[in-house]
């Protein structure tokens, strides 16, 4: 039932999004291109359905009818729902793309009022509930009791929705808490280990032997210094000895 809130909303967001190029939004307002609806498969008997938890659950024997889903349809108050979104994201959509004639938005209007609600939302009704199922909630919808749950069904989901998102918030800010030291240094050693490496410093690099030192700061190359030979230095002979004549 929540999810009629947001049915009209792919419809609205195509137009801006296909015309980004001339007003760029923020990036977090940048619509995903819609993906294609695959075509109803067609009801069967005994039809395998799966639950989030991955688990087969058998689909009913006797789907509800068109009639019947129809009449929870109206019942639920849908049909109010998908107006009322519409309007608020067609006012919406319109101050975040101003440059698109106001005939693009009333063909967009117009052509969304057109389509069949009821038996798109058929196609998901049959999937779980039988004409036994349709038959008890289409009575229940018609007593007190039924009346005042559905005008607060959307309300009560909503509501409900953001109870458990803050406990699970304040869930975590407790374990958070309790673990806060281990916390801070697993993130102290993460750090380190991933520390990027200085790169090598071309001023503290060592010459290798043979080859020419680093130019010096006043941009003069020093001197290599020779290396020491190994070669023993040839004494200086004595002078003669053999006299004169």
């Amino acid at each position: 039932m929540k999810v009629l809130q947001y049915v009209v909303c792919g419809i609205a967001l195509t137009i801006p999004a296909a015309a980004q190029t001339a007003s760029p939004a923020p990036a977090s307002s940048t619509t995903p291109p819609a993906t294609p609806a695959t075509a109803p498969k067609p009801a069967s008997s005994g039809l395998q359905l799966n639950t989030l938890g991955g688990d087969a659950v058998k689909g009913p024997e006797h789907p509800l009818t068109l009639e019947q889903s129809t009449q929870i349809y109206e019942v639920l108050g849908y049909q109010k729902q998908i107006d009322q979104n519409r309007t608020a994201m067609l006012a919406q959509q319109k101050q975040r793309a101003p440059f698109i004639p106001q005939d693009v938005w009333d063909d967009l209007e117009a052509t969304s009022k057109k389509v069949d609600y009821p038996a798109a939302f058929h196609d998901v009704y049959k999937k779980y509930l039988s004409t036994e199922d349709a038959e008890k909630l289409i009575e229940f919808s018609k007593t007190d009791a039924g009346k005042h749950f559905l005008e607060n069904d959307a309300a009560i989901s909503r509501e409900s929705a953001q109870a458990i998102q803050k406990q699970q918030q304040q869930v975590g800010m407790e374990v958070q808490g309790r673990h806060k030291d281990e916390i801070d240094a697993a993130l102290k050693k993460y750090r380190e280990e991933h520390q990027p490496k200085p790169a090598p410093s071309l001023g503290g690099a060592t010459p290798t032997p043979g080859t020419a030192a680093p130019a010096s700061p006043s941009g003069s190359t020093p001197a290599a210094t020779p290396a020491p030979s190994t070669t023993p230095a040839q004494s200086t002979p004595p002078p003669a000895t053999t006299p004169k004549n």
